[in-house]
């Protein structure tokens, strides 16, 4: 498969790195420094206290580049637009749209680019951080939770599945995959102590029946 993964941070260096092993890709990055470092030193992936080297293809410009058959983008959502606009020459009429990234609502970003039938939403269990250019620590694995926002009409879930499970991913595919993002979301959202909401609450009333300007 040929596979575009926009952000050469952890997570998308991290499947960038792995995704190479059985695929031709390319991973896209804005900072020529690490593309350079990646390229001729290739990408450096700390796995169970090892240092495992991988191959993919790092650009800062995807032009030239044919389109390809899945674009995963690891970027911050405030950059998604962005990000996509800069390299819509690889996105073709059968090519498919993935994200992972944290948060609900990426498919919004993704439907400019891309028809409903060819955007896949997830989640990753996988963590990462960078330790420095073109390396990477996975600190931790687990699911890569896929699911389409229409009928998989092409078969395409199954296909990526096996392409994450020859990779070192673990791959699973679900029925309902808006849920289960709103389901993580709830759950990080529980975790943020009580202080916080009080100290907002307080700030916003502050704000809107207190400050003069």
């Amino acid at each position: 498969m040929r596979i575009a993964v926009i952000g050469a941070g952890a997570m998308g260096s991290i499947y960038g790195g792995h995704l190479s092993l059985h695929n031709d890709v390319y991973l896209i990055d804005t900072n020529q420094t690490v593309v350079d470092h990646i390229n001729q030193n290739g990408l450096i992936l700390q796995e169970d206290g090892k240092d495992v080297t991988y191959h993919p293809t790092a650009v800062t410009s995807t032009q030239g580049i044919e389109p390809v058959d899945l674009v995963i983008l690891f970027v911050k959502s405030l950059f998604s637009k962005a990000a996509l606009s800069n390299n819509q020459g690889i996105i073709g009429p059968n090519t498919y749209l993935m994200t992972l990234q944290n948060g609900s609502g990426h498919e919004d970003i993704l439907a400019e680019f891309a028809p409903e039938s060819r955007i896949i939403i997830g989640t990753t269990e996988d963590n990462g951080a960078v330790l420095g250019l073109g390396h990477v620590r996975r600190g931790g694995s687990g699911k890569t939770n896929i699911g389409m926002l229409t009928e998989d009409k092409e078969n395409f879930l199954t296909k990526l599945k096996e392409c994450l499970d020859s990779c070192g991913f673990q791959g699973n595919i679900h029925e309902n995959i808006r849920q289960l993002i709103w389901n993580k979301l709830f759950t990080n959202v529980s975790h943020i102590p009580v202080s916080f909401y009080s100290y907002t609450f307080c700030f916003l009333f502050y704000e809107r029946y207190l400050c003069p300007y």
